[in-house]
């Protein structure tokens, strides 16, 4: 599965796209055509939708991964995925898997593999307990927002790379 990544570049503002079909997203670097755009933003399981949205047209589909269940949702076409924790590098698998075009855009992110020794993450996040720490117990509040790595729970769990 290939997916065109970009990495380091700021989104600078969604736009109607040509004929007044889906949208163009302007970034640095150029701008990118899509029929659906998907802002998957937010910290520790709270969704968070940026301001920005508010000004975007309303005729333009938003939704917050905390909404998504599938691809049917969606209307046909192209979809650009805004962010990359968990949830946006699922989706956009799940869409790619689909047979749709996604585009995800993402600041740096983290890469860790899905088995080590023969067991799952998971196993290795509980047996140290990192699986329990709250942000309380980080030396650094600010560590929340550090880049983690991607896994995904399909098929059995398995490694994504961007």
């Amino acid at each position: 599965m290939n997916l065109p990544v970009r990495t380091g570049v700021n989104v600078t503002g969604i736009s109607t796209g040509p004929g007044g079909k889906g949208f163009e997203v302007k970034a640095e670097g150029g701008s990118y055509q899509a029929a659906n755009v998907v802002v998957a933003s937010g910290a520790m399981q709270t969704p968070h939708t940026p301001t920005v949205s508010k000004e975007l047209p309303s005729w333009l589909d938003q939704m917050h991964t905390a909404a998504y269940r599938n691809p049917d949702q969606l209307k046909p076409g192209g979809v650009l995925i805004i962010g990359s924790a968990q949830s946006g590098v699922q989706i956009a698998e799940e869409l790619i898997e689909a047979g749709r075009p996604v585009y995800l855009y993402t600041s740096k992110v983290g890469r860790s593999i899905r088995q080590y020794r023969g067991r799952d993450v998971l196993y290795w996040g509980t047996a140290t307990g990192n699986l329990y720490q709250t942000v309380a117990d980080l030396e650094d509040p600010n560590m929340q927002f550090a880049a983690q790595g991607q896994v995904s729970g399909t098929r059995g769990g398995h490694t994504i790379s961007l």
